[in-house]
């Protein structure tokens, strides 16, 4: 089973969708991978992460460039072997023939590894989604801050602690309903508002 994953030809970046396939014939393959590939979208053989990798665009241009060269030596060979066992070959020598025989095979060898893959896929940081945020280059994601952390921390304690102490005055405002002479149910009223005024000041 192979996985293949999309990226944009443009930008070198991957969209986060994959194509999973276990044909085995490279004809059948290639065929099924341009199917399901997006528009303006290439394919490259492998997992990755779309949000901290992309692929090295330059990296492409120098592979391909490479290939064309191979192909191109590839050709000039296959004028003096026009069938792919050698069959009536123009060489001058049994010697020469199989010096172009390994040539051959080496040139083969050398454009099959240049299929890219892995080799072609750098680290990549997309932007930030904000100025409250920090690049963790260990889980490679990003990350609040730790002092925005610590600030959403010290407002969440204080709307838990303003939300008990509304359900504090509720006691004395019932206290004041029934007597609005009571002197303790309003003081403690009072108390409880100057204690929630100074928690919305952290907020």
């Amino acid at each position: 089973m192979r996985n293949f994953s999309f990226y944009e030809a443009a930008t070198g970046l991957f969209i986060g969708r994959t194509y999973k396939t276990d044909e085995g014939s490279e004809p059948r393959l290639a065929s099924a991978i341009a199917a399901h590939t997006p528009a303006g979208c290439k394919a490259i053989d492998g997992l990755f992460d779309h949000l901290s990798q992309r692929v090295d665009l330059t990296a492409v241009a120098r592979i391909d460039e490479q290939r064309e060269k191979i192909k191109e030596s590839m050709q000039a060979l296959a004028k003096d072997h026009p069938h792919a066992a050698f069959d009536g070959c123009r060489c001058e020598t049994p010697e020469a023939c199989e010096a172009s025989r390994k040539r051959h095979k080496d040139l083969r060898a050398r454009l099959a590894s240049l299929q890219g893959g892995a080799a072609i896929v750098v680290d990549y940081q997309p932007p930030a989604p904000s100025a409250d945020h920090e690049w963790d280059a260990d889980i490679k994601r990003w990350q609040l801050s730790a002092a925005v952390q610590e600030r959403q921390g010290r407002r969440q304690s204080a709307l838990q602690s303003i939300a008990a102490l509304e359900a504090r005055q509720l006691r004395s405002m019932r206290e004041l309903l029934r007597d609005p002479t009571d002197i303790a149910a309003r003081a403690r009223l009072d108390s409880i508002e100057e204690q929630i005024a100074a928690l919305r000041e952290q907020l």
